[in-house]
């Protein structure tokens, strides 16, 4: 067996054996935690000469048992003191703690086996040669964590070995509490005085507008371009984008509490940048950040000070970066207490993975984040969002000789899911009258006549009613088609992925609006649109300087047909291309609906559109993803049939969509017809005679047989020539029942309404005869009650 050398910000984990190159020290720590070593490495900077001689090493590096045995001879018998954190017990790493037990007996080295949690594991002391007391001691300071008990550790391990005055026990952290930065569990109060007070925010110029700064900015700057382009028209050649700052208009300071729940685990290890990062950016958006840390959403502690802190600061949002779920997925499905006060909750995720894996993987997440992360909240209820932070060997330290690992922000991610907070926020604030939401019809393939199709849902139907119960609710939505068929019509008198040529012209997006759209979006997103489609000028749907798009106003709703995903392309194999970038035309369409209309959020109104289909990530998508950078951050509503989840999924999470479940099409009964129904007929007339009238059976035998292979259905029937009449006529008459008994669409579901008269006896009935998880159906199981009451034992046993 060969022995690898360690290189700086290298781990391994256990496939090699690996020969970490440490020189001695009087000290030496090992762990798991990645956070546990940053924050002890940053305690002994800031102790300096009065920290002992310390090295530092994760135990993932030491699997291997070649790993340890070089360790120990080459470092650790040379120390005075040896501390190991063990998660999981003495059977997670046993041949390395048998190791140091007998290199601690053999040379005199003080050893300390530690449980890597706050539960004490007495079958960790048979390994130790400090007594039980200063290893617990040495426990508390890693269980409560912080700076301040850091450097107490390290303290406490100098007198260990020195003699000296141990120092103060650990100082206990709350198990929850509210935090700041430099300030840990400060009170309500002193959070509050942190916020700020309601005023406008300055903006960037136009010229510095970047992707993730400047959402707002660019819908701010929207209406001076429009005004530019119209007198450049005119010949007025003198007019240029503003400079400088400019007005926002309602996209001022939203001056809305915003919650943002994290682990214990972070204060204790003192890796709080991503957090602090947040705050900063949510603080730049007007919003005024709730930091509140937990030990875990199950603990009671926990849960009773994040419903207290939300009763007495009723955020607006609720952004999560804890993992795991709290309840449990069925029927019985309760709220967490993330969910009492009524706000939207955003999962964000602080990755354990490293930034260059992620930018290299076309999935996004490992599978680990993503059990942990994306999936197990989801069973909460949780809207995705992004990766914030990922883990990076940020620097080597040559004073503990290792890598210190540890979570680093990226900034761009924490801004978009600070834009995206705050669309949600602003979503929530302003009136029901004020808010412009948006209605895209999916077009597949790219017909007039496939305009609003929707898996197994009326969608123009659809439509309708929920553009009425929008008007109910005060959102203003103008003079109303009567029906779905009425919106169908109106929508196709305009501009159609069809054509635009001879059709109404309703809403466009001049080229230099379009440009500062286009410039503002990552070099690589424009380069791959530019080589496949050319310049936005050649566009098909590109007319006398401006995108001529499909969409309709109705008030402050604004109803339209999604893009096509291209042109002369076939939209079959282009509809979920992983690779084929959207045309000018398709980016244009968002670009006025976020930075023109001012879209506080989109509906895509049913299964399915093609946005979460285009090119990039599979979650936690980047910038240079397609679907994030036309989409952008704004709120997105998805109704999509509830027999498919797995599509339902994607589009969740490539967009951050709040996905509604639709019921499916009302089932009915297949019955039989035409030539079907006469031989279920002679079938029964054929049981029937064969009791009653055993004659019939010479004719009706052949006869039923004779009419079942002129018209094919033997062989659908399974009936082989071999057969005789009898196994022949018993596989037919299975087969009929089977396929009368078959569950059929009847119609397609309107959203918003529930089948009604027949079609909902019929829905029923399929539901009540479909078969649950033990194999029973409800019919089967009414069945054998009935049974069961009609029998004589249980008459003879029943109560008056």
């Amino acid at each position: 067996m060969h022995l690898l050398l360690a290189q700086k910000g290298t781990i391994a984990e256990g496939q090699e054996a690996v020969d970490l190159g440490q020189s001695p020290a009087d000290v030496i720590f090992l762990s798991a935690a990645d956070t546990e070593i940053a924050a002890l490495a940053q305690a002994r900077k800031e102790k300096g000469g009065d920290a002992p001689g310390l090295r530092l090493a994760n135990l993932l590096s030491l699997q291997h048992s070649l790993s340890v045995d070089t360790y120990v001879e080459r470092t650790a018998r040379h120390s005075k003191l040896v501390i190991v954190r063990i998660l999981g017990g003495e059977g997670y790493w046993p041949y390395g703690l048998e190791a140091l037990h007998a290199m601690a007996a053999t040379h005199g080295v003080l050893l300390a086996v530690l449980p890597g949690d706050d539960r004490a594991d007495p079958g960790l002391g048979r390994f130790c040669t400090v007594s039980a007391g200063d290893c617990d001691a040495l426990w508390r300071y890693l269980v409560e964590g912080g700076a301040g008990n850091a450097a107490g550790f390290l303290g406490y391990a100098k007198a260990l070995i020195e003699g000296g005055e141990k120092p103060a026990p650990a100082a206990p952290l709350l198990k929850a509490g509210l935090w700041w930065p430099a300030e840990v569990s400060p009170s309500l109060e002193a959070v509050r005085s942190h916020w700020r007070e309601q005023r406008e925010a300055p903006l960037s110029v136009l010229s510095d507008i970047s992707p993730a700064r400047g959402e707002i900015a660019r819908r701010a700057a929207f209406p001076y371009l429009e005004d530019a382009a119209r007198k450049r028209e005119s010949g007025d050649t003198s007019i240029s984008p503003p400079a400088g700052e400019m007005p926002t208009g309602r996209e001022g300071r939203l001056d809305a509490p915003v919650a943002i729940i994290f682990y214990r685990a972070l204060v204790q290890s003192g890796q709080t940048a991503a957090i602090a990062a947040i705050i900063e950016a949510l603080q730049a958006r007007g919003l005024n950040p709730l930091p509140i840390y937990i030990s875990s959403l199950k603990d009671d502690i926990s849960a009773a000070t994040v419903t207290h802190l939300f009763s007495e600061a009723n955020p607006s949002l609720v952004l999560n970066a804890t993992g795991f779920s709290v309840s449990a997925p069925g029927a019985d499905w309760q709220g967490t207490v993330l969910d009492k006060g009524g706000a939207p909750v955003l999962q964000a995720v602080l990755s354990g993975t490293s930034e260059e894996a992620w930018l290299a993987s076309a999935q996004g997440l490992t599978t680990r984040d993503l059990a942990m992360n994306v999936v197990l909240p989801e069973v909460d209820g949780r809207v995705f969002s992004r990766a914030v932070s990922f883990k990076a060997a940020s620097e080597y330290d040559a004073e503990v000789e290792c890598s210190i690992v540890a979570h680093r922000p990226r900034p761009d991610r924490v801004e978009f899911v600070a834009d995206l907070a705050a669309s949600w926020v602003r979503l929530g604030k302003n009136e029901a009258g004020k808010r412009n939401i948006t209605i895209l019809l999916a077009n597949y393939p790219n017909r007039d006549g496939r305009i609003a199709n929707g898996v197994g849902l009326d969608t123009p139907a659809g439509t309708i009613e929920v553009m009425r119960a929008m008007r109910a609710a005060g959102y203003e939505t103008g003079e109303l088609p009567a029906d779905g068929d009425a919106l169908i019509r109106l929508l196709s008198e305009g501009v159609t992925n069809k054509t635009a040529a001879g059709r109404i012209v309703r809403e466009t997006l001049y080229l230099n609006e379009y440009n500062s759209f286009f410039v503002c979006l990552p070099k690589v997103i424009q380069e791959k649109v530019m080589e496949r489609w050319g310049a936005p000028e050649a566009d098909p749907f590109f007319q006398s300087q401006s995108f001529v798009l499909p969409l309709m106003r109705f008030g402050n709703t604004m109803v339209g047909i999604q893009p096509a995903r291209g042109y002369n392309v076939d939209p079959k194999q282009s509809y979920h291309s992983p690779d084929l970038p959207p045309p000018h035309g398709y980016l244009a369409f968002y670009a006025f609906l976020r930075l023109k209309f001012g879209a506080d959020a989109i509906v895509h109104m049913g299964k399915h559109g093609n946005l979460e289909w285009l090119p990039g990530k599979a979650l936690s998508l980047s910038a240079e993803c397609f679907p994030e950078a036309i989409l952008g951050p704004v709120p997105n509503i998805y109704p999509f049939i509830v027999n498919d989840p797995g599509e339902g999924t994607q589009a969740k999470r490539r967009t951050s969509a709040v996905i509604i479940d639709h019921l499916t099409p009302p089932l009915t009964r297949a019955e039989t017809y035409g030539a079907l129904k006469d031989l279920e007929a002679l079938v029964d007339e054929y049981f029937e005679a064969s009791g009653f009238d055993p004659r019939r059976l010479k004719v009706l035998g052949p006869r039923i047989l004779e009419l079942v292979r002129d018209i094919g259905l033997d062989l659908d029937a399974g009936i082989a020539k071999e057969d005789g009449e009898a196994a022949a006529l018993q596989k037919l008459d299975g087969y009929l029942c089977e396929l009368k008994e078959m569950q059929i669409r009847d119609g397609l579901h309107v959203f918003g309404k529930a089948p009604e008269g027949r079609l909902l006896d019929d829905l029923v009935v399929a539901l009540a005869r479909l078969p649950r998880g033990d194999g029973e159906s409800l019919h089967r199981a009414i069945a054998g009650d009935l049974f069961h009451a009609s029998s004589p034992t249980f008459r003879s046993q029943a109560p008056p």
